[in-house]
């Protein structure tokens, strides 16, 4: 490796764990945004120094990131430092710190059956629903919100087997499950952003026929490199164009009325749910 090679830990994400790609996305495509990085170094401003405890009391002791934001804005690592660059069982205590989940995956794709958000526009279609069958139920994208009426009188088992039916009734034919193992891992399309973003750094200051030829030279040094670097062209200026898009996408405002007083408003009112990032 030469002097002038870029850190490895800057373009090669291929063996980050499926179960911090969600983190390492954010974090990096974070590093390429002005507007993520002038929200960030204004709220640490108020902070006493550049300690992880540090942004944690700014916050008023717990984890509530700066709109539409995320763990980055209390890594101190950040953005100077590559998500990769830092010792894992330092992520690890840093999320510790935070008082976020061993098992991220779990908060973000394993949602709470309770409503975590509501407006007026579902007000309108709940009632339209109640009005029409007299069931106070209504579909929005996915989801289906419905109004139960719990009896706590019953023992548990009766509960669930009440639901159940109701599931049996009432659960779309069109609508599959998503798939969590193996290529469902939703890590998996984190991770594929990530190689996006590797192979548009590599491009900085290369034409592609450089960057393919850096990317041979990286392979035969270490055979067990896992990103193989394709020789065409449209390959690499597909991969620079989504990761552009997702890069333009985190320079937008901050839409009005986000809330991140916890992790869970913070993933998942915050815009970085999977379903808010540019389509593949």
């Amino acid at each position: 490796m030469r002097a002038t090679d870029p850190d490895r830990n800057e373009w090669y994400f291929e063996e980050c764990p499926l179960s911090e790609a969600y983190e390492c996305c954010a974090y990096e495509y974070a590093r390429e945004s002005n507007s993520k990085k002038e929200i960030v170094a204004q709220w640490r401003r108020h902070a006493k120094g550049n300690k992880i405890e540090d942004y944690l009391e700014r916050s008023g002791g717990f984890f509530d990131p700066p709109s539409n934001t995320g763990t980055y804005a209390y890594f101190p690592s950040w953005p100077d430092k590559p998500f990769l660059s830092v010792p894992p069982n330092t992520r690890k205590l840093w999320r510790q710190v935070l008082g976020i989940p061993e098992n991220l995956d779990a908060l973000l794709f394993e949602r709470p059956i309770e409503v975590n958000s509501w407006d007026e526009r579902r007000n309108g279609k709940l009632l339209e629903g109640f009005n029409k069958d007299g069931q106070p139920s209504c579909l929005d994208g996915h989801s289906q919100y419905v109004v139960f009426e719990i009896d706590w009188t019953q023992h548990d088992q009766a509960l669930i087997e009440k639901f159940q039916a109701w599931l049996k009734r009432n659960r779309p034919q069109d609508k599959r499950p998503t798939e969590m193992r193996g290529r469902g891992n939703p890590g998996r399309g984190w991770r594929q952003k990530l190689t996006y973003l590797g192979l548009y750094r590599l491009l900085k200051g290369r034409s592609i026929y450089d960057a393919i030829a850096f990317l041979k030279d990286q392979v035969l040094e270490d055979e067990n490199l896992k990103l193989r670097p394709s020789e065409h062209p449209q390959d690499w200026k597909r991969a620079a164009m989504k990761a552009e898009e997702i890069i333009q996408w985190f320079e937008q405002p901050s839409p009005e009325g986000v809330s991140t007083k916890r992790l869970f408003e913070a993933y998942l009112e915050s815009g970085y749910f999977e379903d808010s990032y540019p389509e593949e």
